[in-house]
Formats: structure tokens, sequence, C-alpha cells
């Protein structure tokens, strides 16, 4: 698979700098309750709202901004985002703790723009690795929040591109092998002994 970067000495110091900035987010989320809320529409179903904002931290990832509170919550301390894509969807008065650019492209046009910390490259060839395709931003995501020490995780609004994202209304290509990152999620999981929500 042909990777989104060069691998150039600016990537590798770019690379370190992502890692060590991101330390106070780790810092952050260290021996906290946080909820991982995916952005499936099946999640709409169901009403777990209030479980989700109970948590010390709610993360929440590119336009899921919740459209019903009752099903989604309301809260966001931690927001994960591929990039310029979910910038324009930003309601407006949000304004989390942190904020993470996950993708590996367009880094070089945000630095001094945008107000964020960078997912490491190093960590999103790893996953592509692992997965054997493009990692999603809730793979991503996940994978992030596996860095810290958090006292207990739930990951709810995840069924792995079964009923696509609530905010999409066209089906397109999946870049993504959603089987594999499940797999990855469900293994994960297991060995942290983090909560997950089916729905």
């Amino acid at each position: 698979m042909r990777l989104p970067f060069k691998r150039t000495w600016q990537s590798w110091i770019a690379d370190r700098r992502s890692r060590r900035d991101l330390e106070a987010l780790l810092e952050f989320l260290n021996g906290k309750s946080v909820a991982i809320v995916g952005n499936a529409r099946s999640l709409l179903d169901y009403q777990y709202g209030a479980r989700i904002d109970e948590h010390e931290i709610v993360t929440r990832m590119n336009i899921g901004f919740p459209i019903d509170p009752a099903a989604q919550g309301t809260r966001c301390d931690l927001w994960c985002f591929s990039g310029y894509r979910a910038m324009p969807s930003v309601p407006k008065g949000f304004d989390p703790s942190y904020r993470v650019w996950m993708s590996p492209k367009y880094r070089n046009l945000a630095d001094h723009s945008v107000n964020c910390h960078f997912y490491p490259i190093s960590s999103w060839r790893r996953l592509q690795r692992r997965l054997g395709a493009r990692p999603s931003v809730g793979a991503m995501t996940i994978d992030l929040i596996s860095n810290a020490t958090p006292r207990q995780v739930t990951i709810v609004g995840f069924d792995f591109n079964r009923s696509k994202s609530f905010y999409e209304n066209r089906n397109q290509p999946a870049q993504h092998d959603f089987a594999a990152e499940a797999r990855c999620v469900k293994e994960l999981i297991a060995k942290r002994s983090w909560r997950f929500i089916e729905i």
C-alpha cells in the first residue's frame, strides 16, 4: 500500500514532536473514566446518552457532534478528527479540552493554523500494518487512548460500518477493513478489561 506521506528527516522530527506533545493529553487521560463514542447510526436506536456523559472524559470523532442527546450524550472533552473535512461542521461554542488531528495528510498546512495535537505518523504506520488497510479515525482514537492508563474505558457507538455513520447520506467505497478493526478492538478490550457496549 502506498503511504500518504514521504519518509523524510522533516517527517521524522515532526513525528517525534507529535509524540512529545501528546504527553500532556495522555496525562489528562490517566486515572480517569473515558467514553469513546462512535458515530454508528445504530447508536440512535438506544438511550445511552446519560451513561456516556457520566464519564470524566467523553471522546468524539470527526463530525460526530450529537444530534440526539438521549442516545449520544452531549459532552465532548477530546475530539479526534481526520483533518480539514471536519472543521466546517464544528458547531458554535464547541470547545473540547483537547483536539487531535488523526490523518497523516496535509499536516504541513495545519501546523500554524489549527490549534491541535497530531496523532503520530509512526502510530498510523504501525496500525496500518496490523490492519492491512488504512485505519479509520475510530481505530486510531482507540489506539491513541490505549497509550494512556485510564481507570476505565467504555467504547460505545461502534458497529464497524454495519449501519454507516449517522451523518453520512451516501454510500462511499470503504477504505478501511472494518472486520480487521473489530478483531483488533475486541483483542484490546479483552487485554485491558475495557467495556464494549454492543449496538
